[in-house]
C-alpha cells in the first residue's frame, strides 16, 4: 500500500493534481501541504490501517 501510495503522491503532485484514497470509509486525501507534511500525513493514515495486520 505504501508503494501504491507513494506513486500515488508523486503523480499528483507532477501533475498537480489531487487524488483521494479510501478504505473502509476513511479517506486520504492530501492538497496544499508541503512534501514533510504530506509523508506525516500518509504514514499516520497507514498506520490506522495496517496497525492490526
Amino acid at each position: 500500500m505504501r508503494t501504491i501510495l507513494g506513486a500515488v503522491r508523486g503523480w499528483a503532485q507532477r501533475t498537480d493534481r489531487v487524488v483521494e484514497v479510501s478504505l473502509g470509509g476513511d479517506i486520504l486525501k492530501v492538497t496544499g501541504v508541503t512534501s514533510e507534511q504530506q509523508e506525516k500525513i500518509i504514514n499516520d493514515w497507514l498506520a490506522r490501517h495496517t496497525a492490526g495486520s
